[in-house]
């Protein structure tokens, strides 16, 4: 038992100490490598809630480039490329704009495989290409994710309703 005066040399306190300046050191690493995608994921995010497409667009890129493997600035890069789609009163310009974001959305589905977000953006994207049986597909893979979902049975039964309300395309002359 210590009774006063300098403590007696631990070896397991100095290792102890240098084990968590270690810890400390590599936490620290990590959140600098990362926090300038997450700030630009930020960026586009509130860009894309206060409808500004083009910053969203542009953040997203910036984004994806700083952190390839996250699926945040893919799906954000998606989003921004829909919405300004929907601001478009050409039909041919809005679905340049759809066709655009598709592999965005796409590659966030690669990356983030179990989650169904992705997918249900793919999904409605399909549906505003009125490409509706690739819609079906993606629905398909959202609802395999999450069969108990309210509001994704929502989303689906409105895909079926304006698939059968869709005109019938014209054959391929091919």
């Amino acid at each position: 038992v210590y009774e006063g005066g300098t403590p007696p040399f631990s070896r397991v306190l100095v290792s102890g100490r240098i084990l968590l300046g270690l810890i400390a050191a590599a936490l620290a690493w990590n959140v600098w490598k990362v926090a300038p995608g997450e700030y630009d994921i930020e960026r586009a995010r509130v860009s894309l809630r206060d409808y500004r497409f083009l910053s969203a667009i542009d953040y997203a890129n910036k984004a994806s480039q700083a952190d390839p493997k996250n699926p945040e600035p893919y799906y954000y890069l998606g989003r921004a490329r829909v919405l300004g789609g929907g601001t478009e009163r050409n039909p041919v310009a809005a679905a340049s704009f759809y066709q655009a974001a598709l592999p965005a959305l796409e590659r966030a589905a690669t990356l983030g495989p179990l989650d169904e977000t992705y997918p249900v953006e793919l999904a409605l994207t399909y549906d505003l290409l009125g490409r509706f049986s690739e819609a079906e597909w993606q629905f398909d893979r959202a609802l395999g994710l999450d069969p108990r979902s309210e509001a994704l049975k929502g989303y689906y039964q409105a895909h079926l309703d304006r698939w059968k309300g869709a005109p019938p395309k014209p054959p391929n002359p091919g």
